[in-house]
């Protein structure tokens, strides 16, 4: 008889607790991330790339030593974690807070696929560096995967892939709708 009592007993506190949870928003399912914006999310990594801006690295990029990966385009290894992701950037010359720079990074193509939580967004990416015309312009694919790392950090990168084209010069300015067209 005790026996029965206490299974009863338990059974109405474990569901006194679940309602309890369900009343104050406390649910044990997690909720959906919001709709990945690509144009808002990818447009902040061009900004950053147009002024240079080592201080949105870490705004930008899952900030985890085993989870964040980068191939780079101008590297032939896999830069491994956040710190060097950092020093990847600051080897371009990025500086804390950006700095004005005679250089500006575009994106044409852009696609997003949302996979619950991991977004895969695709696309071109254009390099030119220094005054235009002055210099070929470099392009090539680009993948960028973000993550949905919660509501206080939103999607983050987790790793992105940077390639290049054989014929590199692709000769043309940013034309008008690719993202975002202008730097700074």
């Amino acid at each position: 008889m005790a026996h029965g009592r206490l299974a009863r007993g338990a059974l109405l506190l474990i569901a006194g607790l679940m309602m309890s949870s369900i009343e104050t928003g406390c649910a044990s399912t997690p909720k959906a991330p919001p709709p990945f914006l690509p144009r808002e999310w990818v447009g902040a990594w061009v900004k950053m790339w147009n002024t240079y801006d080592l201080t949105r690295v870490d705004q930008l990029f899952l900030e985890d030593e085993k989870k964040t990966t980068y191939f780079s385009s101008e590297t032939e290894r896999l830069i491994s974690g956040i710190d060097e992701v950092r020093e990847h950037h600051r080897g371009f010359g990025f500086v804390e807070g950006g700095k004005s720079v005679d250089a500006e990074l575009w994106v044409e193509d852009l696609q997003a696929r949302v996979h619950g939580g991991t977004v895969v967004v695709t696309g071109i990416w254009f390099f030119r560096r220094g005054p235009e015309g002055e210099s070929p312009v470099q392009r090539g694919p680009v993948t960028i995967v973000y993550h949905w790392a919660g509501p206080d950090l939103g999607y983050r990168i987790v790793h992105s892939h940077f390639a290049n084209y054989p014929d590199a010069e692709a000769g043309r300015k940013p034309a008008e709708g690719d993202l975002p067209g202008a730097g700074g």
